[in-house]
This record gives C-alpha cells, structure tokens and sequence, in this order.
C-alpha cells in the first residue's frame, strides 16, 4: 500500500519506522511548518520532521491544510491510505482523498476516552487499562469506523510519561497489523452507548488540593506527569514525585501537615496520607526526600 503519513509529535516516530520496516511505500510525511524558538531564536523542527530526515523520506511541511494547492499536491500523489498520528483536525476535503481512507490510531479504546488527553483522563481516573484503537476518519472527534484495538494493562503506579512511551512503541506493530485489516475490510463492531470523552488538561488542573481523599491526588499527580502538578510549599510552588497513597492516617496528620518517614514524605489530605520519594523545589532540581527534610524542619510548614 502507498501511504501518506501526517503526525508532528513522538509519539508517531515507531510507526512511521514499521511502515518503513514493513516495505509500505511511504509517498510523503506531512507535518507542521519549522518554528523559531529556544535560546538563540532557532529553527526548530517537529519530532517526525527530524526522525523522517534520518530515514530521507519526502517532508511536505505546513501549517494550513485548507488551500487549494496543499490539496492539489497530495491528491496527486494518489495514496492508497492516509495515516494520521498524534497530529490535528484533518479537514474533509482531504481525508477523503485515499480510496482506502485516512486512519487514525487514538490512545484509548473506543469510544472510551474520546478526545485530546485520553492518556491523562485515564490515570487521573484510576483505571487499570488503556489502550489503542485505530479507526476510519470521519467528520466526528474520534467516532469513524473501527479497524482494530489493543488493551494495555497498567499497575497504579504508572505515570502518564511511561503510559505514552509505552504505547507509542506498541502503536509501531499495531498500525501494521490494522492496516492489513484496512485492506481485508475487516472492522470490529462499538456501540455509541459507552462513549465517554477525554477533554483537554487545562492549566488550572494543575495545581493540586489537598482537600481530596489520597488515592484521587496520587491519581492526579500520575496522570499529569510530565510536566507533572504542583502543591504551594510556603506560598511556592514544588512537584512530588514517585507518589503513592495510604487511606490510614495512622500520625493524625491535618491537611498539608508533613513529617518524613524512612526518607519518605508523608502528607496530610482530606482523607488518608500522600506519600512522595522525590521533590521538585521552585527553579530547582529533583532532590531525595532525605534532602529535603534536612532543609525543612518546622513542621508547622504545610503543602497546600
């Protein structure tokens, strides 16, 4: 099959290398336009842009999908297949151009989790799975046809970071194995009754209350790393990390009150203890919880 493959962030980078690995004819990558950033105001490439020179496939980089001439010049490359991954709203116009569609592979198993933080909404909602789903494109967020899905278990200990690195190495094999069920025409039946839907974090979900039962702040500062959430530690902001959560408040801990325990942080919340191994000060870096409590005495601090 001759592809045409859309993605800007890592998380595409396995399965752009299967379909290398796997002899697809890969026509062209289309990704965004190079921006100017960082120190120095330099050119910086998307992730799939550079990981594509490497293997010298044909760039097509842009930031309007929409004009004649984008249009013009993939449709003349006539694609059996469009995939899309870890990228943005295709529009109309386009995904319909190949004759076998535009495929999506979408972390989550759907129609669970529709949207644009399934990972994220997963973890912060203490499931114990996640998943892949590829699926035909249509004009609805993430509910076109479903070719094919994988079923990721997960402990209550896995951060966002290793979820998503995780199934992006597994999303290399499984696209190939979907795009020869694309071929065969073999679909798998969902049913509209289960959708639930996986907003996009907003920047106020980062900041943490403690006025929470434990395992739903361990759940969030799981789901959010990285960048990873913050509490306020004498009015600044710190970062917890390798957490974990106690429903026995066993040393009577009021919220945001403190002690350390065999060099780990244990927190008073609303109900139970959150307990760190690693803390992240404002503009520093990751310390030991030993380290910490050597600078902190006062238990009269409090996180909040």
């Amino acid at each position: 099959m001759k592809v045409i493959f859309f993605a800007n962030g890592a998380f595409s980078i396995p399965s752009l290398q299967s379909l290398v690995d796997s002899k697809f004819l890969v026509l062209s990558v289309v990704t965004n336009s190079d921006k100017l950033g960082g120190r120095g105001r330099k050119n910086l490439e998307t992730d799939v842009s550079v990981f594509a020179n490497t293997l010298n496939l044909p760039l097509i980089k842009t930031d309007n999908l929409n004009t004649q001439e984008f249009y013009s010049q993939i449709k003349s490359l006539e694609a059996d297949v469009f995939i899309v991954i870890s990228y943005r709203i295709i529009p109309k116009k386009v995904f319909l151009i190949p004759r076998y569609g535009t495929v999506n592979i979408h972390a989550s198993i759907l129609p669970n989790y529709r949207g644009a933080a399934p990972i994220q909404r997963s973890i912060m909602n203490g499931d114990n799975k996640l998943g892949l789903t590829s699926f035909i494109i249509n004009d609805k967020i993430d509910s076109g046809k479903i070719i094919n899905n994988l079923v990721y278990d997960i402990n209550d200990k896995i951060t966002y970071g290793k979820s998503h690195d995780e199934l992006s190495k597994l999303s290399g094999p499984f696209l190939i194995e979907s795009l020869r069920k694309l071929k065969s025409k073999s679909f798998l039946l969902s049913s509209d009754l289960e959708v639930s839907f996986a907003n996009k974090v907003l920047k106020n979900e980062y900041k943490i209350s403690l006025n929470n039962h434990s395992l739903k702040i361990h759940n969030q500062f799981r789901g959010l790393t990285p960048p990873g959430p913050y509490l306020l530690f004498n009015d600044n902001r710190v970062k917890l990390f390798d957490t974990y959560y106690y429903n026995i408040n066993d040393n009577n801990l009021k919220i945001g009150e403190w002690i350390v325990i065999d060099e780990i942080l244990v927190i008073g919340c609303k109900s139970g203890v959150l307990t760190s191994k690693m803390i992240q000060l404002a503009g520093r870096k990751i310390i030991s919880i030993k380290d910490f409590s050597n600078m902190n005495h006062n238990i009269a601090s409090i996180f909040n």
